[in-house]
């Protein structure tokens, strides 16, 4: 699956986090997607003002250092 396809998505799971990388999984369909953390590529995952995790598919700036399986993260929707 494509990071443009989660798009429809509204909220994630982690279901593994590592030093490289973050595994998104949706709890209905169970479809995953593997996020980076490292700036400059596509995608990522950061707290917002309310403490809450959000995953913007389209911004490469650095994701969340830790984050433990079992978090919810909202993905953002882009309104077009």
């Amino acid at each position: 699956m494509k990071i443009n396809e989660v798009i429809g998505m509204q909220q994630m799971v982690v279901a593994k986090d590592d030093t490289r990388q973050t595994t998104l999984q949706d709890p209905k369909t169970k479809v995953t997607i593997q996020v980076p953390k490292q700036a400059g590529k596509q995608g990522m995952i950061k707290a917002d003002n309310k403490g809450q995790f959000v995953f913007n598919p389209d911004d490469d700036g650095e994701s969340e250092q830790v984050l433990k399986p079992g978090t919810k993260v909202n993905v953002q929707n882009k309104m077009k």
